[in-house]
């Protein structure tokens, strides 16, 4: 089983590549050494020079392959970050925060922290109220393109800013997106421009950077009506 690998150049994200794409960039010249690559069980971005001295050795790779690094979360608030956590533990500690819109989190890969509300299978693993940070459960596909690529994922949620996918291969966090959505929740497909913001425990955050009005005023009311039929269920 061979490491997939991806490249970071500048702000675009390319891959999954082979051993051999990136050597081939690297004699064309495509790539140079101050560029960045990662690959399975890495825990942070390195340099081409670094993969360049390093991708032959053996053991580097297969500790790639059969010892990934576990998912560690953080969180910060007011001024003071904790952790590193699992995700049970991180759940476990949010759920005795009181204030939670202030809170932020980061895992790896991400490129910067990011609000709770974003994370929004985070919210719903603690219990916390919709209504609070307004977000839906959504049924649909949804069609991310990444350059050359085209990945089809399943829909988790949605809000007015972002949305939850099923979805754990061939992205990373901080690459730029196109969106497609195909819902019974709407009358046609929804499309946006979207940066992931993580890829966690199987599931990709995206954060719209671009909606249309006419989008935007969708998601809007698709969340209001199931806020309005949470509230009547909880009642």
């Amino acid at each position: 089983m061979a490491v997939k690998w991806f490249i970071q150049v500048q702000d675009r994200v390319e891959g999954p590549l082979t051993q051999t794409d990136i050597q081939s960039r690297i004699q064309t010249g495509s790539i140079n050494g101050s560029d960045l690559v990662w690959g399975s069980g890495m825990d942070q971005w390195r340099s081409i020079s670094w993969w360049n001295q390093e991708s032959s050795n053996v053991e580097l790779t297969q500790t790639a392959i059969q010892q990934p690094l576990p998912e560690t979360w953080h969180f910060a608030l007011n001024g003071s970050s904790h952790g590193p956590y699992k995700r049970t533990e991180l759940l476990d500690e949010l759920k005795k925060v009181n204030t939670l819109g202030d809170v932020l989190l980061w895992t790896k890969g991400m490129k910067e922290w990011a609000p709770l509300f974003e994370f929004h299978e985070i919210l719903s693993a603690i219990g916390v109220n919709k209504r609070q940070f307004p977000r839906a459960d959504l049924n649909g596909q949804v069609t991310l393109k990444t350059g050359e690529r085209t990945l089809v994922a399943q829909a988790l949620t949605i809000s007015e800013g972002g949305m939850g996918v099923a979805l754990e291969e061939g992205i990373v966090s901080g690459q730029q997106v196109s969106v497609e959505i195909q819902s019974p929740a709407f009358r046609g497909a929804v499309h946006a421009k979207a940066e992931v913001r993580y890829v966690a425990n199987g599931v990709t955050g995206l954060r719209f950077t671009n909606v249309s009005q006419e989008n935007k005023a969708a998601i809007i009311s698709f969340v209001r009506q199931s806020q309005t039929r949470f509230v009547l269920k909880a009642a």
